[in-house]
């Protein structure tokens, strides 16, 4: 029983669309609150896999031909002006838990901001621990309600 929790947990965590915050409802509602470390590291190597792929895909190029040239250049000006804000910007896009938001458009939009991967990596890991605690608190206290 364990196993078979531990990986849905994991998966959870993973996925595109749950990611930790699917993940932390599931382990509270199993009322095994610990399977929210393994979810959050499971969505923390998501940011390290999309990392590393992104890095065999020209994103410069793809983000360049999508939102056309001269937007292209204001978002990269944009980015050298705000890039020291880039860490906290980026972990609480990450963190928040709302829609379309998470790891997967955090990565994405780190990519196209031109942010570096130390950065991203960094703001992923503390946007998930954010948005596992968020989360953990949101669902304890209204199944505390319950």
């Amino acid at each position: 029983m364990i196993g078979e929790s531990l990986l849905h947990t994991i998966l959870l965590g993973a996925a595109p669309v749950s990611e930790v915050r699917g993940a932390v409802i599931y382990a509270l509602g199993i009322n095994e609150p610990w399977l929210i470390v393994p979810a959050a590291l499971a969505n923390v190597l998501v940011a390290v896999v999309m990392i590393a792929l992104w890095g065999l895909i020209p994103i410069e190029r793809i983000g360049r031909f999508i939102i056309g040239k001269r937007l292209h250049l204001k978002v990269e000006e944009a980015s050298r002006k705000y890039e020291h804000y880039g860490v906290l910007g980026l972990a609480l896009f990450i963190g928040i838990p709302l829609p379309v938001t998470g790891v997967y458009t955090g990565v994405l939009v780190g990519k196209i901001l031109g942010l570096p991967n130390r950065v991203i990596l960094l703001a992923s890991v503390i946007g998930v621990a954010f948005s596992a605690t968020v989360s953990f608190l949101i669902v304890s206290g209204a199944l505390a309600f319950i």
